[in-house]
């Protein structure tokens, strides 16, 4: 079976793949804008083909199964129910 194919709009540019491609992405444009949590905003995933989110990803790299407009507090994740569908940290 083949894998998904997700995508994202980051700073107005859209990019398509796996959940890891958007997150190694979503990362390298973070890391080259030098911005932080406060300017650089966590991004919505959508399922190629559709426009509804299923998912978001947080300035960490990692991506949740919650859309953004679902979680209550961005910056305290207070009240947020999320769940990972993909972790980025390597394995120690």
């Amino acid at each position: 079976m083949a894998e998904k194919t997700y995508y994202v709009s980051i700073r107005g540019e859209n990019h398509h793949g796996s959940l890891k491609w958007l997150s190694e992405c979503y990362c390298e444009i973070r890391d080259e804008s030098g911005e932080g949590c406060s300017t650089f905003r966590p991004v919505n995933v959508y399922i190629a083909g559709t426009t509804e989110a299923i998912g978001h990803i947080s300035y960490n790299g990692r991506v949740w199964d919650q859309p953004l407009s679902n979680r209550f507090d961005a910056f305290t994740g207070f009240a947020d129910t999320s769940k990972l569908l993909y972790d980025n940290r390597m394995a120690a």
